[in-house]
């Protein structure tokens, strides 16, 4: 008689996991709790986007990727874009992976009130790469020359340890990204990788240099 209680306690518990966890006929199972942690990481990192609140562009990014999830089917990936009031996100379900990013789009009929973040990456599209357990795999952005570039994100760890041993230490932004050279993995565009790293990686031994040259 143990059987059907023990039975419908399991059941309770197991429903919402299915129901946050995103699974689908082909066995993938996505860490949303995991993945908007990150994510609302990465956002904070940059600022946010004026006139919305992190969790806003959050609980977007969660639908468009859940829509992209759904019309993945035998497809190779699928974007789905969320366009607000000067920019649009965009999330790419991949089989492996998901790709989100967002970049500068004027949309004035756009529901969403989000306005151009401002800042130095913007103009190159910051996108970022995770793997369906929610972390961050990868970090892409368009270079300079208009090519789409990624680098690993364990390269940035490896970065953010360089800085205390750059001498002299960098008296500006520009100096420190250049004197953190190149990692194997990195793009052509390292300086903007470099870049990207010092703004989004949340490693804590970037903080005392965000504090200075972003005052």
């Amino acid at each position: 008689m143990a059987v059907i209680p023990i039975l419908f306690l399991a059941l309770n518990i197991a429903f919402p996991v299915w129901l946050w966890s995103g699974t689908s006929t082909n066995g993938t199972s996505v860490e949303w709790t995991t993945f908007e942690k990150n994510l609302a990481r990465l956002i904070e990192s940059d600022g946010g986007f004026p006139h919305c609140s992190t969790l806003q562009v959050v609980d977007v990014f969660h639908t468009i990727c859940e829509d992209s999830f759904k019309k993945l089917t035998d497809r190779e990936s699928m974007t789905i874009e969320h366009p607000a009031k000067e920019v649009v996100f965009a999330c790419e379900f991949r089989k492996e992976s998901i790709v989100i990013k967002w970049f500068r789009e004027g949309n004035p009929n756009a529901t969403m009130e989000c306005l151009d973040p401002g800042g130095d990456m913007i103009p190159h599209a910051p996108g970022f790469v995770f793997i369906i357990n929610g972390r961050i795999k990868a970090l892409e952005f368009t270079g300079d020359n208009g090519v789409r570039q990624r680098m690993p994100y364990r390269n940035c760890r490896l970065k953010a340890k360089r800085i205390k041993n750059i001498q002299p230490p960098p008296v500006d932004l520009e100096s420190m990204l250049e004197s953190l050279g190149k990692a194997v993995g990195d793009p052509a565009d390292f300086i903007t990788a470099n870049h990207m790293c010092f703004l989004f990686d949340s490693s804590p031994l970037w903080r005392p240099w965000r504090r200075k040259f972003l005052q």
